[in-house]
């Protein structure tokens, strides 16, 4: 389907369906094994997690998720950054990560200046200066997606928030990366939430957010 995600789940419960978008996902093997963590062990079993306890207890959160909701930094957040936890010595898996994490930080610069008003061809040499590798019609989409649908300006900084904080988590140690990951398979957590798991840990969105 030409949907906007190249792979995504849906489900309720326990039940989970993983999507494949075949119109614009390419897999390689490192990216298969990326795909895997982040859509499987993170979203699945997350929201499979969150449903288990719900349905046992009365939580106290909606038990509706959606991508616009505070919780969205944890959800992409955790789901990207999880090969540095749970396969830290596969070094493809952790070197495509960390590229993942560069490309995200210099997408929020874009995302934050967009905002505050720069004019679009300084964010286009910007982009073009920062990511070489990315062609301009690619440097446009998310440009726009970021400029002109308030939804996507939204769910889109979920992304480089919550990836950057969960790359600094996995430098904490032992103690406080366990305390902060079995909680968020246990609820969904706010950003404010998971600064009080780590109020060492730092900025949510980076300085000045």
């Amino acid at each position: 389907m030409d949907a906007y995600w190249f792979y995504w789940l849906d489900g309720a419960g326990h039940r989970v369906r993983v999507r494949i978008n075949l119109r614009r996902a390419r897999f390689t093997k490192v990216a298969a094994r990326q795909f895997a963590l982040h859509e499987v062990l993170g979203h699945g079993l997350q929201g499979a997690s969150w449903s288990a306890r719900a349905a046992a207890e009365d939580v106290p959160w909606v038990r509706l998720t959606s991508v616009h909701a505070p919780q969205q930094v944890l959800l992409e957040g955790l789901a990207m950054a999880l090969p540095l936890f749970v396969a830290p010595d596969d070094e493809p898996l952790i070197t495509r990560t960390k590229f993942d994490h560069y490309n995200l930080l210099v997408r929020s610069e874009l995302h934050r200046a967009l905002n505050q008003g720069t004019p679009i061809a300084d964010l286009a040499a910007h982009a073009r200066a920062r990511l070489p590798w990315v062609s301009d019609a690619a440097i446009a989409d998310l440009l726009k997606d970021r400029g002109v649908d308030p939804q996507l300006r939204s769910y889109l900084w979920a992304y480089p928030a919550g990836f950057d904080w969960f790359v600094h988590l996995a430098d904490a140690d032992q103690a406080t990366r366990s305390a902060v990951l079995r909680t968020a398979y246990r609820e969904p957590l706010t950003p404010t939430q998971l600064a009080a798991l780590w109020p060492q840990g730092p900025a949510i969105g980076g300085p000045g957010a």
